[in-house]
């Protein structure tokens, strides 16, 4: 499953002022050309914009998911009245906003296909990236246990983010370990069914952010065969979700992740440094007001 997309974020209603996005790759991803030019085409976009009979008007500070539409970069976007977008945090910046729309929603939309509740043991793989970082937080909203796993280095963000425990991939493979966990979100792809199956209880759930075709088009078999829950298909965002992640910004329980910015101009740098795979959150992208 292809991930890779530039995020941009418009500042503006009806016309550009300002724009940032996310830089979300790894080794998996096709980058077609080290040049801006076919980004305009990538699958995951965000964007501030001008919706006709909607509830914003023109100036009105909004976040907004394309999700596998085409366009993000355009100066000017059209979605459904009712498509993926609310208002800004009132206490972020556009730049930080974007963790909310790609981290954010998609933690959040492939949590709602897992039963979490207080109590609940959930495991973040990759969870100091985009994804991770904003799975461990909601995570922790719903009164979970959580496990992130990732590099020691970045153990101090995790923890700081709220898991409960910290398991270093470089030293430890948590698939060998013996623990179950209801819950199993794989950001990294090293997880497959055939392998974490064994780590989830029973009626668990393994939420496969980053698969593969394979992964993909077994996922029904594995979810039948198992009797776990195997979800790896794309999950579209929703205006609700939205609110929910700008709820919790405003009152503080989610914070924005950010290693590094950079403008639309060093887009392929960008890339090449989210594919060495050391990240922290997420790469932004800025684009100057025009």
């Amino acid at each position: 499953m292809i991930l890779l997309s530039l995020i941009p974020l418009l500042a503006g209603a009806a016309r550009l002022t300002e724009q940032a996005g996310g830089a979300v790759a790894s080794a998996h991803n096709a980058r077609f050309l080290d040049s801006p030019v076919p980004i305009v085409t990538h699958i995951l976009s965000v964007t501030v914009f001008s919706l006709l009979g909607a509830s914003f008007g023109p100036g009105d500070e909004v976040i907004a998911m394309l999700g596998s539409r085409f366009g993000g970069h355009a100066e000017y976007v059209c979605i459904p009245q009712d498509g993926a977008i609310t208002a800004k945090p009132r206490n972020m910046t556009f730049t930080d906003s974007v963790t909310l729309v790609f981290g954010g929603t998609t933690a959040h939309a492939f949590f709602s296909r897992a039963e979490i509740k207080p109590g609940s043991t959930v495991l973040v793989n990759g969870a100091s990236g985009a994804v991770g970082t904003a799975a461990v937080q909601l995570a922790k909203q719903m009164g979970a246990r959580v496990t992130g796993v990732c590099s020691g280095a970045n153990r101090e963000l995790v923890t700081a983010l709220g898991a409960d425990r910290v398991i270093d991939y470089t030293t430890e493979d948590f698939l060998l370990e013996g623990q179950t966990y209801d819950v199993i979100m794989d950001c990294v792809r090293n997880a497959p069914c055939e392998r974490a199956a064994a780590c989830l209880t029973s009626g668990g759930a393994l939420l496969l952010v980053v698969s593969d075709l394979r992964g993909l088009l077994l996922a029904a078999w594995h979810t039948r065969r198992s009797g776990r829950r195997v979800v790896a298909d794309n999950i579209d965002s929703t205006a609700d979700a939205l609110a929910h992640l700008v709820d919790l910004a405003e009152s503080g329980r989610f914070l924005a992740v950010i290693d590094r910015t950079y403008d639309l101009a060093d887009v392929a740098l960008a890339h090449r440094f989210v594919e060495a795979g050391h990240k922290k959150g997420n790469v932004i992208l800025r684009v100057a007001a025009g």
